[in-house]
């Protein structure tokens, strides 16, 4: 069942939202579900994770909708490697 929110923002962060959202073509509140969605999952999904998936989930970003435990190896490192490439860049 949904049900509408209400929420205060600063109108400068909601521009960069809508500018993010439109861009990733997901509607804003499609992209603040699914937030909420990964938020919640991930605190149950973190549990009994190695101190190193911990670490490696809070550095990258996955997909909405998909979260590091249900990537595959080669998509671990991927994103380790993008992630490292942008942190020295």
């Amino acid at each position: 069942m949904e049900r509408k929110l209400t929420v205060r923002v600063d109108e400068k962060l909601i521009q960069q939202a809508k500018a993010w959202a439109s861009k990733e073509n997901v509607s804003l509140s499609q992209a603040i579900s699914q937030f909420f969605a990964a938020v919640t999952a991930r605190d149950k999904l973190t549990m009994g994770l190695s101190p190193w998936m911990e670490t490696f989930q809070q550095m990258v970003k996955p997909p909405l909708g998909k979260d590091v435990v249900s990537w595959t190896d080669a998509e671990v490192e991927e994103n380790y490697r993008t992630y490292l490439e942008e942190k020295y860049r």
